[in-house]
């Protein structure tokens, strides 16, 4: 018996489905899901619309070496690209590299090498230009080209043979690629991670100091070293037996100074160069330094010295009167009076900020373990380089060596260096202190000697630079509640560091609410910080966990005496950083395999993760994902780039219960991705590189994806442009297109005034036409294919393990010209969408919109899937499936 009847696929809103839920027809995503969705994506309303294709923006600087994308937004219509290669940074604007000076064209000779003449052109050898707009010689357009042999008003185009090409007709223009140094070589460029305020890029790299990269201009970037002179630092040293002193080398306590400093104990390496170095002192009394009192009667003499609030004060102008005022001074920075000046005031002064008791000492020269020399960088507080005593003599008091001498003001158990005095000379503690004279601690006596010298250790407060050669630079950066945090140094992968407040540079220590805070993560295994993003809390990646550092209460900021860091989840994440969908956190899990959305839970408390890769498994079977990029516009995708340049689709729509994957095939290995507004604004922008072998060499492609194909209505063709590595010529009618050269020796796919051309092989960089055309699409195909599920018949309790077979489809379609369906194993496809009687037979054939109707050629089987394909250049958006369906009863 069989029995007829109709059933429905209402939308594609659940994906692709792994294999393991092929079973499970009672699961509700069963029926909005699929066996397989390529080069197809999946609307949040849950119809597909086919991908675009991608627009060939140009080539990378150098295509044999691995290249990496960066986003640099600094608003919706202004967004660029950066491509970080083997030491160089390019910028990328509206879909063009950015070029810094422009030079007229007059010439280029059919030579080899072709010689172009450009007066005064200023370009100097190995050079990159841009050639657009040359008449006659189509096929010097669009290209890159290599500066040689430069003259005052030629230069070659290094190893470009032109003895074939067209004569050079007039016009045209050369362009100087914009570029920038850095220090990161090619297998570097894949490890930074960056963050952005405004006009600066901050970006870490493990074997780099911080990075500071600046736009004034969209041709003016500077790259330069984040100067860690205030930090941040190392937890203080706790050892009171390992101090330290300075030597003034010019005499001068002022910055830029040169000075020495030697330590008690071995604490330096020859990788601290470079580095900065933090001291506090610890003996205020000995600093000659008198308290600032209010209308304190002094003799006013530029350069004496107080102390207020902590801080130490030079007087730089007597102001008037001979008393101070009656204003604390509390200044950390420049001048102050301490009273108004004028009016009623017959008394003030101006104070001048020197120090807080602490100083910074960039460390320049490596001596040995305990001795270097370097730069003053702060003002260097007179404590910290204590001026050398002369010894009277060195006698035996009971074995021990006794150091007479007057007035030496030292304290019991302080660290002593003593130089020309024989027996004694060394690193000292100092026991049985009296004023005349003290014993040096295990020392051995062996008679009287005379003189020498002996300093005091200014101070045992002091710690090295938590950023070094000697221990490692951040792998991670992030912004958070105006702090800039770094985290995961090779010494501490734990460690993380948050700036000041609003002073980016600023990781000097201290306690109040807005100064520094420095955290070392307690974990019960190796577990290294991965990645760091701002939600409403800090959220930090580890290689097995997730944690949120919270403040003291719920919503409070984070400070240096109240920070909380707690485990949210056990998913641990890979190196690849994360990205904001909204309000969630969406990452990859350790192996690669998964995709968590971490979001905060309804009481704001805690945190909890997603798998969003669960009903979707087998796209990361046999390769991990590398790296993610959100665009939020307009179908809120989340792209995944796979370790073997794959490309996969995410459709999240968390409020919608929308989780569905899609695979994207393409001609070529996939190495980046990222994504910024598009030029416009209205759409997020996919930028790729993409390796190819083009003419048996490899080629990496800078490319963007095309922003959705929206017709205002059916004749509406202008920008259906459903081809890959595509270039697009849009003027007056031509026979011939140009500038393919990216693409020589490739076979293309055309299309002219919204009509399928034949293919054509693309030789000299040119494809010839069969008949001129106003608007040219020519770029690599791509198949768009959806194969359904096993279909099922809820209404007949279930089709499943029944043969069965599909008489008629009706698809309701959206904006379609073309494609095919059939049967699963597409071993016979029907035409989707055909051309009518009605339609003009002279011009391209209208999109259709509704349903359509197909009877496809299927016998019955157990297996009951539908295949639609489309291969063609064209559009296609599917919103519906309404098979009607044969089934064997028995």
């Amino acid at each position: 018996m069989m029995t007829r009847t109709g059933t429905v696929q209402p939308s594609f809103a659940a994906g692709e489905l792994s294999p393991r839920m092929y079973g499970r027809t009672d699961f509700a995503k069963y029926i909005s899901g699929a066996e397989a969705i390529e080069n197809f994506i999946v609307r949040p309303e849950g119809g597909l619309m086919r991908r675009h294709g991608t627009r060939f923006a140009g080539e990378v600087k150098d295509h044999v070496r691995q290249t990496r994308l960066v986003p640099f937004v600094f608003s919706t219509v202004q967004a660029y690209m950066l491509e970080f290669g083997h030491n160089y940074m390019r910028v990328w604007r509206d879909y063009a590299p950015v070029t810094s000076s422009s030079k007229t064209i007059t010439g280029i000779s059919q030579t080899n090498p072709a010689v172009v003449t450009a007066t005064a052109h200023g370009f100097i050898a190995n050079d990159r230009v841009i050639v657009t707009g040359v008449a006659g010689m189509g096929q010097a357009n669009n290209r890159e080209f290599i500066v040689s042999n430069p003259a005052v008003n030629t230069f070659e185009l290094q190893g470009i043979d032109a003895t074939g090409y067209d004569a050079y007709a007039s016009g045209g223009k050369a362009e100087k690629v914009y570029e920038v140094a850095t220090p990161f070589p090619e297998n570097e460029v894949n490890d930074l991670v960056v963050t952005q305020s405004a006009d600066t890029l901050f970006i870490a790299h493990p074997l780099h100091a911080p990075r500071i990269l600046t736009r004034t201009g969209h041709a003016s970037w500077t790259l330069s070293p984040m100067l860690l002179e205030r930090g941040p630092f190392t937890g203080l040293n706790s050892d009171e037996s390992v101090r330290v002193m300075c030597t003034l080398l010019d005499g001068s306590y002022q910055p830029n100074k040169n000075v020495s400093i030697k330590a008690s104990a071995p604490i330096f390496q020859s990788s601290h160069i470079g580095s900065y170095f933090y001291m506090r002192e610890i003996y205020l009394d000995q600093l000659a330094v008198s308290p600032w009192a209010s209308t304190l009667a002094i003799s006013p003499a530029i350069g004496m010295q107080v102390s207020s609030n902590g801080n130490v004060y030079s007087l730089v102008d007597t102001g008037a009167g001979s008393s101070t005022g009656s204003v604390i001074p509390s200044h950390t920075e420049g001048d102050a009076w301490d009273n108004p000046t004028g009016g009623a005031a017959t008394n003030y002064k101006k104070w001048r900020y020197l120090h807080s008791r602490w100083a910074v000492v960039r460390l320049d020269g490596y001596t040995d373990p305990k001795n270097m020399s370097g730069k003053i960088i702060t003002y260097l507080s007179n404590g910290l380089a204590p001026t050398a005593k002369t010894i009277t003599n060195i006698t035996n008091s009971a074995g021990l060596c006794r150091v007479n001498l007057t007035a030496h003001g030292y304290n019991e158990g302080d660290y002593v260096s003593i130089s020309s005095a024989g027996q004694a000379n060394g690193d000292w503690k100092a026991i049985n202190v009296q004023p005349g004279h003290f014993e040096l601690e295990n020392s051995i006596a062996s008679g009287t000697t005379s003189g020498g010298q002996v300093r005091r250790y200014a101070t045992w407060l002091w710690a090295h630079s938590a950023f070094s050669l000697a221990r490692g630079y951040p792998a991670v950066v992030a912004l958070h509640e105006q702090r800039l945090v770094f985290a995961n140094t090779t010494q501490q992968p734990f460690g993380l560091w948050a700036s000041a407040t609003g002073d980016y540079t600023n990781f000097l220590p201290g306690t109040r609410d807005d100064e520094t805070i420095a955290y070392n993560i307690a974990a019960n295994q190796a577990d290294p910080i991965r990645w760091l993003t701002s939600s409403s809390d800090l959220v930090i990646g580890t290689l097995s966990q997730e944690f949120a550092a919270f403040g003291g209460g719920l919503g409070d900021p984070i400070t240096p005496s109240n920070t909380r860091i707690v485990p949210q989840s056990g998913e641990g994440s890979n190196a690849a950083p994360p990205v904001k969908a909204g309000v969630d956190t969406l990452f990859v899990n350790r192996a690669g395999r998964k995709v968590f959305a971490l979001a905060n839970e309804s009481d704001g408390g805690s945190y909890a993760s997603m798998d969003l890769l669960e009903l979707a498994e087998h796209l990361t079977l046999s390769s991990s994902i590398v790296r993610i990029a959100w665009a939020k516009n307009p179908a809120s995708l989340l792209w995944a780039l796979r370790s073997d340049g794959a490309l996969l689709a995410l459709t999240y729509r968390r409020d919608q219960q929308i989780y569905a994957w899609t695979k994207h095939p393409m001609d070529g290995f996939v190495e980046s991705i990222a994504v910024i507004p598009s030029s416009d604004g209205r759409t997020d922008d996919l930028w790729l590189v993409v390796r190819r072998t083009i003419g048996g060499q490899t080629k990496r492609h800078v490319e963007y994806l095309g922003a959705p194909f929206e017709p205002t209505h059916a004749e509406d063709k202008a920008l259906m442009g459903f081809l890959d590595s595509a270039l697009r010529y849009n003027g007056p009618a031509t026979a011939t297109l140009s500038g393919l050269f990216h693409l020589e020796g490739q076979t293309v796919k055309i299309v002219t005034d919204g009509a399928q051309h034949a293919d054509r092989l693309v030789t000299g960089g040119k494809i010839a036409l069969d008949n001129a055309a106003e608007n040219v699409w020519a770029g690599l195909g791509y198949t768009s294919r959806v194969r359904t599920l096993r279909l099922d018949v809820p209404s007949m309790g279930t089709a499943q393990g029944k043969t069965k077979r599909i008489s008629r489809l009706t698809v309701r379609v959206h904006n379609a010209i073309g494609g095919a369906a059939g049967p699963g194993d597409e071993s016979t496809l029907e035409e989707l969408v055909r051309r009518e009687q009605s339609d003009a037979m002279d011009a391209s054939p209208p999109m259709r919109s509704g349903d359509v109707d197909v009877h496809l050629a299927s016998d019955f089987d157990l297996d009951g899937r539908i295949a639609i394909v489309q291969a063609d250049p064209m559009p296609l958006d599917i919103l519906s499936l309404m098979p009607l369906i044969t089934v064997a009863d028995g």
